[in-house]
């Protein structure tokens, strides 16, 4: 079972974290696809907070002593998959930079080539 104080510690935190991310999309911080991540972590630790019996079956039936400790292997493997996530994202857009980077490059290039002919003309 877990303890009132941290079943307390919990709800509130998710509150709060609820609270900081909804208003950080209204205020166009963060786009909502980012943060369905982060929505589903805050749903699945309510939904644990609310309901530890729920612990009690996942720690009972994965062999884990108490069920803190599974609540906490649930919440490391959560951040873990929304860690990767971004990490891939963030991939993609380093890849996205250096493709733009060097297309801007060759366009200077052509530029440069252009005027430098226009240039000779007159």
């Amino acid at each position: 079972m877990i303890p009132f104080n941290l079943q307390l510690i919990l709800i509130i935190s998710n509150i709060l974290l609820l609270i900081f991310l909804l208003n950080n999309i209204r205020k166009y911080k963060l786009e909502l696809k980012y943060t369905l991540l982060w929505l589903g972590l805050i749903l699945i630790t309510f939904i644990l907070s609310i309901f530890p019996s729920v612990l009690n079956f996942i720690s009972s039936n994965i062999y884990i002593e108490t069920p803190v400790n599974a609540l906490f292997l649930i919440a490391f493997a959560v951040v873990f998959t929304i860690l990767y996530r971004f990490t891939v994202i963030i991939s993609n857009l380093t890849n996205q930079t250096k493709k733009l980077t060097q297309e801007l490059g060759l366009l200077r290039n052509e530029l440069n080539a252009s005027l430098l002919k226009k240039g000779s003309k007159d």
